[in-house]
């Protein structure tokens, strides 16, 4: 079973993975799509109860937050190439993580997958997607996702490096494990969308395509 750092972030790549060009040419929303990727898998039956949990009425949010928040500038605090430059306080920095996957996180604890202090639950991750579908399940790689993390590591590195003298070698080190999760949640979502995707042209478009096609040239 695929064991990255991704794991924790799986199933809001679920929800989450036709957010933008939602329809990818199906005519259908994103809950569709992923309902019927989650069909039969014990994701599709745990889901309803910790979504009613975290966004139903009685969800235990926090009042004034929610994704996007807190990204606000601040003035770099070390010398050097970013002087003159503005860049986020460490503090800016981890109240925007914490406010962007706030929500994540209720949901995943909610399912099992992560215990209250935000810990992997490996074995139930694993449980849970051993029971996807066998045609989404064939569509996950994990060369693809390390692939893209790489990539999308040394595109960070290079976009924020004038930044780089703001922040302590502590700091720093504190950035460097947060961006590979955020990374790898942002790979293995466009991952699934892509075996969700493929899943359902495979199964259900092509199919039908063809019966169309069939039922035309009688």
């Amino acid at each position: 079973m695929m064991k990255i750092v991704a794991s924790v972030f799986l199933l809001i790549a679920c929800t989450e993975a036709y957010d933008q060009d939602e329809d990818k040419g199906f005519c259908m929303d994103h809950e569709t799509t992923g309902a019927i990727c989650l069909a039969g898998s014990s994701l599709a039956t745990k889901m309803d109860s910790a979504f009613a949990t975290c966004f139903g009425p009685n969800a235990a949010g926090r009042q004034g937050k929610g994704k996007g928040k807190g990204k606000g500038k601040g003035k770099g605090k070390g010398k050097g190439k970013n002087q003159g430059q503005q860049c986020p306080t460490m503090d800016e920095i981890m109240q925007w993580v914490e406010d962007e996957f706030f929500e994540d996180g209720c949901v995943l604890e909610q399912l099992g997958w992560i215990d209250a202090e935000g810990n992997e639950v490996q074995d139930v991750i694993d449980a849970d997607l051993a029971t996807l579908n066998e045609g989404v399940l064939s569509g996950l790689s994990e060369q693809a996702v390390e692939q893209c993390v790489d990539e999308t590591m040394q595109e960070m590195e290079e976009e924020h490096a004038e930044c780089a003298d703001a922040y302590t070698q502590q700091e720093v080190a504190v950035l460097e494990a947060v961006a590979l999760r955020i990374s790898s949640y942002k790979c293995f979502m466009m991952n699934l969308k892509e075996a969700c995707s493929n899943y359902i042209q495979t199964a259900y478009v092509q199919p039908l395509l063809e019966s169309l096609y069939t039922a035309a040239g009688k």
